[in-house]
């Protein structure tokens, strides 16, 4: 097996692997929909950054027709480990990225609002005769 078959096989697998984390967080979040109507959310805003080879969930914050609603702990938990496994790969390096997963409860439908940061730079030469 060559060099490349063997980084196209590597590819192949992480690839799989990703797009099954992914479905296994969004099957999470539409779970955990039915704990959050209990609780009278309608609305879950989870909040992350990321940059310099590092990022994290920044909060949570659920919201009904009442204001403000309290999610348990283990649920906050279960939230925040789907929403990392639906971030797009890179959000934490370099300048990164930072956005929102809101979270449609009543509707059951997740959007990300993602902003990457990106740096650019500008070329300028001078030349002098000595």
């Amino acid at each position: 097996m060559s060099e490349s078959d063997s980084a196209a096989d590597w590819m192949t697998a992480y690839q799989e692997r990703l797009k099954r984390e992914r479905a296994e967080a969004r099957l999470s979040i539409g779970k955990a929909c039915d704990a959050l109507a209990e609780l009278c959310a309608t609305e879950v805003r989870i909040e992350y950054d990321g940059y310099g080879d590092s990022g994290a969930v920044e909060g949570v914050t659920a919201i009904g027709s009442a204001g403000d609603v309290e999610i348990p702990a283990d649920l906050r938990d279960k939230l925040i480990s789907a929403a990392e496994r639906l971030l797009p790969d890179g959000w934490e390096n370099n300048s990164g990225a930072f956005g929102e997963l809101v979270l449609d409860v009543v509707n059951r439908r997740l959007t990300r609002e993602h902003n990457w940061r990106v740096e650019t730079s500008e070329y300028d030469e001078e030349a002098w005769e000595l």
